[in-house]
């Protein structure tokens, strides 16, 4: 059993009283990092949004699981995934910061994975024409938010 595992507070700051908390502690309470990202390789689409709600520890502790997921052939051909990778960045650095500034390392190299990898996502050119500026952007935020530490 893994040490550590996320406990009900690292999950749900309001301790439960959030909607989109009560998801995350549905879907990822008592979840080590490999049942986690079993989950996303099952099914991404219905697991990336509680990234954005869990609390610091939470997302320290399962973003892991999903970047793992990106960096797998598993995410061949998910472009959706790169851009919720996006989306989730965006949405830590303006809600919590310091979620990636304990998870910096990681995000850091999942970003430059994505970015030298881009093309085995199939991204389409009229969907996700924005998606390779965000990553430059992301990745760039968090190496100053890296050298701020």
């Amino acid at each position: 059993m893994e040490k550590d595992i996320p406990s009900f507070e690292d999950l749900s700051p309001t301790k439960g009283l959030n909607l989109d908390e009560r998801k995350v502690l549905e879907h990822f309470l008592g979840k080590t990092q490999k049942e986690a990202e079993s989950l996303f390789q099952q099914n991404p689409y219905c697991y990336w949004e509680d990234l954005m709600w869990m609390g610091t520890n939470g997302f320290t502790f399962y973003c892991k699981s999903f970047f793992n997921y990106l960096t797998s052939i598993h995410a061949e051909g998910d472009a959706a995934s790169v851009s919720a990778l996006c989306a989730i960045v965006e949405f830590r650095l303006e809600t919590d910061p310091q979620s990636l500034r304990k998870s910096n390392a990681n995000a850091l190299s999942v970003l430059t994975y994505c970015i030298d990898h881009l093309q085995s996502f199939n991204l389409q050119q009229d969907i996700d024409k924005k998606t390779p500026h965000r990553l430059q952007k992301l990745h760039k935020d968090l190496m100053k938010l890296k050298m701020s530490l």
